[in-house]
């Protein structure tokens, strides 16, 4: 790879003609993660022949021959003046149902896509991370469809109430989406939480979002992001809570 100050990424690759494949994977370049591989049958990978060049998982050049190419992509660079909505790091409150960081088993997160240089584990890992450094989020990157989901599956039924989600914002590719609905299953399918509301009413980038509604009894849940234009959706954490205690009625 060349070095280069615009927005531009150049490689030559300097290996033997013989080499029937190679793959140098995920280096860092201008706050991306950058994959580039040759594979002379298409077989080695499963990618199809040729040379290609992977950005943060996502194709962005392609030539049938080892050679000189280039990709124009965004660079992840912080905005000038940082928002008002990053200026406190806001915390991941006790109680989250949806919690697991181990990573294995029980509360299961799943997504309808995830970039592939994200996680869909860090969903529901206790850490948040709203900058690009530490990589900490799933975000749905790189899809071709207008929404896409993100489920946690509780293994057995609970009571909840809240979900709050921390969403990811680079300003780049992943931006806040336009609309987050909240969904439970039942054995007739996904259902929007009834009476839901959302604080704030338009979801915001690095700060906390939170959906009540009444109580609803449930083994999954999801959330369903509706991207904006261009962009696609993305969380450094997803939490569940249960209903919020109520007022006991007071005596006369």
């Amino acid at each position: 790879m060349r070095p280069r100050a615009d927005d531009t990424l150049e490689i030559n690759p300097l290996v033997p003609e013989s080499w029937d494949y190679f793959c140098l994977e995920d280096a860092a370049y201008h706050g991306r993660l950058v994959t580039i591989f040759f594979d002379r049958t298409g077989t080695r990978y499963g990618k199809g022949a040729g040379l290609r060049v992977l950005i943060d998982g996502v194709e962005a050049a392609h030539a049938p021959k080892v050679g000189k190419l280039t990709a124009a992509f965004a660079s992840r660079t912080p905005p000038p003046t940082p928002t008002t909505h990053r200026a406190e790091k806001p915390d991941v409150p006790p109680g989250n149902l949806a919690l697991n960081p181990a990573g294995k088993g029980f509360p299961e997160p799943s997504a309808s896509f995830t970039c592939p240089s994200d996680k869909v584990w860090h969903a529901v890992d206790g850490r948040l991370s709203f900058e690009d450094q530490p990589r900490n989020r799933w975000t749905c990157y790189g899809t071709r469809t207008n929404a896409d989901w993100l489920a946690i599956d509780l293994g057995a039924p609970r009571e909840v109430g809240q979900a709050i989600l921390w969403l990811y914002d680079d300003q780049i590719g992943v931006r806040a989406p336009a609309s987050v609905t909240v969904q439970y299953w039942q054995e007739s399918g996904w259902t929007d939480c009834p009476n839901s509301k959302a604080t704030p009413a338009v979801p915001h980038g690095g700060i906390t979002n939170v959906v009540t509604f009444p109580k609803v009894v449930s083994r999954k849940f999801r959330a369903v992001f509706t991207h904006q234009k261009g962009s696609s959706s993305g969380v450094t954490e997803f939490g569940l809570y249960p209903p919020a205690p109520q007022n006991p009625a007071k005596t006369p």
